[in-house]
């Protein structure tokens, strides 16, 4: 922020640089709720246990507070009112900067005002066409849009192998040398749907092939760079022969539902005793060794799924379409300009507009809402006989809050690049792991955790960074190792679709209790943790021996957490004792160690 040119701050104030700069710092104090406005009056400034940060339950640091106390004398505060209102003020004024900012970076690169847009996603999305001089073509048919739309499969995520502890040389304090040699890699894919959205992708003359057609069409003789592509609705069969090779990751990911059935013994016994039945049967994107029926899926995957020994059924149908990769030159601008840039919030900007144009190309119009307010007896009976009633809530006894489904809807969204974006990521990812770790390493390498971009993996060699020199350095971008590091080079710097080691330091152990929670140990006992739904106050209290714990002892943990809470329009700060950590997993068939894990449909199971 401190980097931004403030004219307004600096004229509402008559500010020079040193009381700038303080002003910029006052915003990262927290200061306890007020609870009377005579507080308001008080002449002196409130000591120090008066600042206190209900949702993260710290006292403010001493640096802070001296801060705090110098900006309140030295500017002019006679009142705790006027340090309040100091407070406030420049807090807008500094959101207008970056405003500012923002609008000044879209219009000198892409010509466009943000003040004319509702969201980011809008903004790039224009910004991509215009970029790009590309016209697309919309879907006609309510079919076609559905034949999109009932196949969205977003990124993978799941735990393989819940618990691995490495054991190599870098690693000299516990090393021992009686053991075989293993290592841990966390690494994620650089700009993951960037590299999707650079391939060739739809935008015109979609036509269903004839039954002919179909009969005499070659998935082998098709090319990525192909000026037509495909989307297929096929029956694909997975062969026996293939659930120990694919356990990890099988392919042709779908939405399955689990229910308790599907369960482990492992999963049933701790569902029962955690008393989670009413959370299924529960609906999630899951690999899994059952054969497919109406499997919808990008002529690029399915052919790599049969090269790796997928076998195909039937075809039903194929949607063939004008490709070419057309967004590429708006997705290798924004990145040129993210390297070129030298601030953090520059860099975040031109990153956060290829993602949001994928995402604008995912839009799902069914989630469109009205909202209504009703002030009389009339309104409220009207609207609650609608049929597109879906919800009301009584805010007062004299206004009331109706939520309304769109009585039509517009099915006019590009949503068949969603749908290869997101087929063409899974092929990267597909292939990084199977045609490049597991084909080199074979049953040395197991996958750990998998989340969209990213892969954790398991390897048994007596060198793996030599190995990554060696072998793999054509997928890798190693620019972020030390620069005195032996694996150091900048080659693939950004490059898109690369893997980047997201931890340089020697992982010493991984924990995988479910997706989005999991612990990584490395280092001299550094800790990556991640745990959803708990906030990241309450993390920072939580050790990896914690997740051990969980795992290993099927323990059930609680946590206060404090948030800030919308009830009926009203923002409340509410105490929540919530459960937060427990080993149930339901993504796989648990084996009874609780540890490793089998793909639903999987021969043993």
């Amino acid at each position: 922020l401190y980097d931004l040119n403030s004219h307004r701050l600096k004229s509402l104030y008559d500010l020079n640089s040193h009381r700038l700069k303080s002003l910029y710092d006052l915003n990262s104090h927290r200061l306890k709720s007020l609870h009377e406005f005579s507080k308001l009056d008080a002449t002196t400034f409130p000591s120090k246990d008066k600042f206190f940060n209900v949702l993260t339950q710290k006292h403010i640091s001493d640096d802070d507070y001296s801060h705090a106390k110098l900006v309140y004398d030295t500017s002019g505060c006679a009142r705790f009112e006027d340090y309040l209102k100091l407070y406030q003020l420049s807090d807008c004024v500094l959101l207008s900067e970056i405003f500012t900012n923002f609008r000044k970076l879209s219009l000198d690169h892409y010509e466009l005002d943000p003040v004319h847009y509702i969201s980011l996603s809008e903004l790039t999305f224009d910004a991509g066409l215009k970029k790009c001089k590309i016209e697309l073509q919309l879907l006609s048919s309510v079919n076609d849009y559905l034949f999109f739309e009932n196949q969205m499969r977003g990124g993978i995520c799941l735990v393989g192998k819940r618990y691995a502890k490495a054991n190599n040389p870098y690693m000299s304090d516990s090393y021992d040398s009686s053991v075989k040699h293993s290592y841990i890699l966390a690494l994620d894919c650089v700009n993951l749907y960037g590299f999707a959205m650079s391939m060739p992708l739809p935008y015109a003359n979609f036509a269903w092939m004839t039954p002919d057609e179909i009969q005499s069409f070659d998935i082998f003789g098709t090319t990525p760079d192909s000026p037509q592509g495909y989307i297929l609705d096929v029956d694909l069969e997975i062969p026996t022969s293939l659930h120990d090779d694919h356990n990890d990751l099988p392919m042709a990911p779908e939405h399955l539902n689990i229910t308790y059935d599907l369960l482990s013994p492992y999963s049933k016994r701790l569902c029962d005793q955690y008393q989670l039945k009413n959370t299924l049967p529960a609906r999630k994107l899951t690999p899994n060794f059952f054969n497919k029926k109406n499997y919808v899926v990008h002529y690029l995957n399915l052919r790599f799924y049969l090269q790796q020994g997928l076998v195909l059924g039937k075809i039903h149908k194929i949607l063939v379409f004008s490709q070419k990769p057309w967004l590429r030159e708006y997705i290798d601008f924004n990145n040129q300009k993210r390297n070129e840039s030298g601030t953090v919030t520059e860099k975040l900007f031109f990153k956060k507009l290829n993602n949001a144009f994928f995402g604008k190309t995912m839009q799902n119009v069914r989630k469109r809402i009205n909202v209504r307010g009703a002030l009389t007896q009339d309104t409220n009976q009207k609207l609650l006989s609608s049929p597109c009633l879906n919800y009301f809530e009584p805010i007062n006894e004299n206004f009331t809050l109706f939520k309304l489904s769109k009585p039509n809807l517009y099915l006019d969204k590009p949503i068949y690049i969603g749908f290869c974006v997101l087929e063409l990521s899974k092929l990267r990812m597909y292939d990084l792991y199977y045609t490049h770790f597991k084909s080199f390493y074979k049953s040395s390498c197991d996958l750990l955790y998998t989340d969209t971009d990213s892969l954790c993996l398991h390897i048994h060699t007596n060198d793996v960074y030599f190995d990554l020199r060696e072998h793999f350095a054509h997928v890798l971008d190693l620019s972020n190792f030390p620069v005195d590091h032996f694996l150091f080079d900048e080659t693939n710097r950004g490059k898109l679709g690369t893997l980047k080691n997201e931890i340089c330091q020697p992982i010493r152990e991984f924990i995988g209790i479910k997706p989005k929670m999991y612990s990584i140990l490395y280092g001299e006992n550094e800790c990556k943790k991640t745990a959803k739904g708990v906030r990241s106050s309450t993390l920072a209290n939580i050790t990896h021996m914690t997740y051990r714990s969980v795992l290993m002892e099927e323990s059930k943990l609680r946590h206060m957490q404090y948030c800030i809470l919308s009830k009926k329009h009203i923002l409340e700060t509410v105490a929540q004792n919530k459960v937060s950590f427990t080993a149930y997993y339901d993504k796989k068939f648990v084996c009874e160690d609780g540890i490793h894990t089998l793909s639903y449909g999987h021969k043993d199971v």
